[in-house]
């Protein structure tokens, strides 16, 4: 059985990435929203 969610591909630059990755270990956004950084991309399954 295959368990499907929603999810987001983010592309940015390196710059940006490093961010959402700050946001996301630091909880700022009250959660953590990033499943796998994948090289360049972060997908989102929130």
């Amino acid at each position: 059985m295959v368990n499907v969610k929603k999810g987001v591909l983010v592309t940015c630059d390196p710059a940006m990435r490093q961010l959402l990755v700050h946001l996301d270990e630091s909880r700022t956004l009250g959660s953590k929203f990033i499943v796998k950084v994948l090289f360049f991309y972060i997908v989102d399954f929130n």
